[in-house]
């Protein structure tokens, strides 16, 4: 099988340190060995890539590890959200921008990005009317064929027990010293999520019904999220 279309399970993952093994980015991807090779090759966000270009000048490269894996995206882009969240509670100091999820929840930008922002829309050529009718014209009732869902959910349901079994088994021990975590809560300490972004997840949750069965998942999800940290942190 193409390695790049390989593993499209979607998940959400950690980038971390070749040899502290601390982690430095949560994120969350549908196609985990496409996104990996962006990060190696430094291709992806901007603090991120100036992170694995330091790694460069030691010979070394990032190195990944799979925190948790979903039957579909959208769980993936909730989870990350928890999985920011988490690490920061433990005291990570992450390279994350936002506190996870689609878009930009939680980002901030600096007064001297703000800055760079105005000088670039002074020059920036308008965009006349007629391109913006074509534009919008162009993303109206864009879905995917009932053959594209059809082979993304094979391709997610194409990994064998056996290999999840390996990638679970290579990941296992893998965690920063207690000496780690104690100073990367020292260096973190005071971060939490701004009231806006809790105000929106609250919103985005507002009126949910959720039946029997996906109450228990959820319990579920939470023993082994729980599980999942005191591996990482113990």
């Amino acid at each position: 099988m193409n390695r790049r279309y390989s593993n499209l399970t979607p998940c959400v993952y950690s980038v971390i340190h070749p040899i502290t093994r601390v982690a430095v980015y949560i994120g969350k991807t549908v196609n985990r060995f496409e996104r990996f090779r962006q990060h190696r090759r430094a291709v992806t966000r901007a603090r991120l890539t100036k992170w694995t270009r330091s790694l460069w000048v030691d010979g070394l490269e990032p190195d990944f590890q799979i925190l948790e894996e979903f039957a579909s995206e959208n769980d993936a882009t909730e989870a990350e959200t928890f999985w920011i969240a988490a690490f920061r509670s433990y005291g990570a100091t992450l390279l994350n921008m936002t506190d996870g999820g689609e878009g930009s929840t939680g980002w901030i930008a600096t007064a001297e990005t703000r800055l760079k922002m105005i000088e670039s829309s002074k020059t920036r050529r308008p965009v006349s009317e007629k391109t913006r009718q074509r534009m919008s014209a162009a993303q109206k009732g864009r879905t995917f064929t009932p053959e594209a869902i059809e082979k993304m959910r094979k391709a997610h349901a194409n990994i064998s027990p056996e290999t999840r079994a390996k990638m679970s088994a290579a990941q296992k021990g893998k965690a920063p010293s207690k000496e780690t975590c104690l100073k990367i809560s020292i260096a973190n300490t005071g971060h939490t999520m701004s009231p806006k972004s809790r105000a929106k997840l609250a919103a985005s949750k507002a009126g949910r019904k959720l039946t029997p069965e996906h109450c228990a998942a959820i319990s579920n999800g939470h023993r082994l999220r729980r599980l999942r940290l005191s591996e990482l942190f113990a």
